[in-house]
């Protein structure tokens, strides 16, 4: 089966789902944490119950130590109480304000959570906080016209540790940073990065932290968009795991990882944009081992392979007896298999 750049994110996700990896356990909730349960989806801030998904959160700002938000199992929790257009840090309109320097864990068991606001769907900004979304969606960001600050991350954005497992990150725009703007470490896990966009850079995943890079396991960043940067940027280094970085597009490159990259058994090329796939920033050595690169450039870098990684170019300089080199418009699904 010979591939498309239209039919390549299907057929990359169903080889990334059958390598072989350890399994990483899921996040644990915080140790200590507190339990709150919205009793509706409805978006409501208003004295005794029902109690909101708001009105969680916001609980979870007011009281100390770390909490974990348990959603109901498959609900949509839509983000319909809108202000008046300027800024609002304090939760009662717009994104979800998350404020407090505790850990918080938002426990989605499949659920959603919708932003019909023109508004990003969480901020989180205290440094201080680890905040983990495990088993839920984040989608209808969108900061559109928005300038400075205010135009990071659509779907979400975070000044400390983001941990994201088992959850969509899905149809959001930003100005910079459609999916995910954090300034922190960034750890995805079992996910889907994927129809983002941003009006200026980085459609997928933006991580402005120079000493903490982003890490993906088992995890997928397609059809995201911009005009630079259309996958994301590393201000650090990539690390990705039986992962794939595919079919974003833009007028320029699909990921920046400005201190390398180390990629096992993982997919980073057949992206629809003008320049490479990949671009390393400082003189460093990246590593690809068992993984599919398309082009890339490596400024006065390096990428140390120890053999059986696939190129679509020489621009990778990969050249162990056991790299292969075929061009994107050649890759057969047989050749991505382990």
């Amino acid at each position: 089966m010979r591939l498309s750049r239209s039919s390549v994110a299907a057929a990359a996700l169903t080889v990334a789902a059958a390598l072989t990896v350890t399994a990483a356990p899921a996040p644990a909730d915080p140790e200590g944490a507190s339990a709150i349960f919205p009793t509706t989806t409805e978006d409501v801030v208003a004295p005794g119950p029902p109690l909101s998904l708001r009105e969680a959160v916001t609980r979870a700002d007011t009281q100390p130590g770390p909490d974990v938000i348990q959603l109901d199992p498959g609900a949509t929790y839509t983000l319909e109480l809108c202000g008046g257009g300027s800024p609002d840090d304090t939760n009662a309109a717009g994104d979800l304000d998350i404020t407090a320097a505790d850990d918080l864990f938002i426990d989605g068991l499949g659920a959603t959570i919708l932003q019909t606001c023109g508004e990003r769907v969480l901020h989180a900004s205290s440094s201080a906080a680890v905040v983990t979304v495990d088993g839920t969606t984040i989608t209808g960001g969108d900061l559109t016209g928005r300038s400075g600050v205010e135009g990071l991350g659509g779907g979400i954005r975070t000044s400390g540790r983001l941990v994201v497992h088992n959850s969509s990150i899905v149809d959001n725009i930003g100005v910079q940073g459609g999916g995910i703007f954090a300034t922190d470490l960034i750890e995805i896990s079992d996910s889907l990065i994927a129809d983002n966009s941003a009006t200026q850079w980085y459609g997928g995943i933006y991580g402005n932290d120079s000493a903490n890079g982003i890490s993906l396991l088992r995890s997928a960043v397609v059809r995201n968009s911009a005009p630079i940067g259309s996958a994301l940027y590393s201000a650090w280094d990539l690390q990705a795991t039986n992962s794939t970085i595919t079919a974003n597009s833009g007028a320029d490159t699909a990921v920046v990882a400005e201190d390398g990259f180390d990629v096992e058994q993982s997919l980073v090329a057949l992206n629809d944009v003008a320049l490479e796939d990949i671009r390393v920033v400082n003189a460093v050595a990246s590593k690809a081992t068992r993984s599919v690169l398309g082009t890339c450039n490596l400024g006065a870098g390096s990428v140390n392979s120890p053999g059986d990684n696939i190129q679509t170019d020489a621009s990778c300089g990969l050249v162990y007896d056991t790299d292969r080199t075929i061009g994107a418009g050649s890759l057969l699904l047989d050749d991505l298999a382990p």
